[in-house]
């Protein structure tokens, strides 16, 4: 059976096993790192990556969502299809 983020007891064990460097994660709080993980687990089943067999593009996923929580946390503002990150889509965000 494929390996899954379920296999993991927490984030450390999953950082641990993707080779995330500490000074990467040293930083996020309880709050960050559940936001971190939801955001992994959705980009990675959004992927054709395989947890188990592409540790190096997990990985890099993984870093990319650390990344994305921490600009997310510092309070710039994505703006996509279908609606901004900060909630009720972009035309009530104010940033535009």
């Amino acid at each position: 059976m494929a390996k899954t983020v379920e296999d993991f007891n927490n984030l450390d064990e999953l950082f641990e096993y993707l080779g995330v460097p500490e000074d990467k994660t040293k930083d996020l709080t309880d709050d960050m790192r559940g936001t971190v993980l939801t955001t992994f687990k959705r980009n990675l089943n959004m992927s054709p990556v395989n947890l188990e067999t592409d540790i190096k593009l997990s990985k890099e996923i993984m870093l990319d969502c650390i990344e994305l929580v921490e600009l997310q946390e510092s309070g710039v503002v994505f703006h996509q299809k279908g609606g901004c990150s900060s909630g009720g889509g972009c035309s009530g965000c104010g940033n535009h």
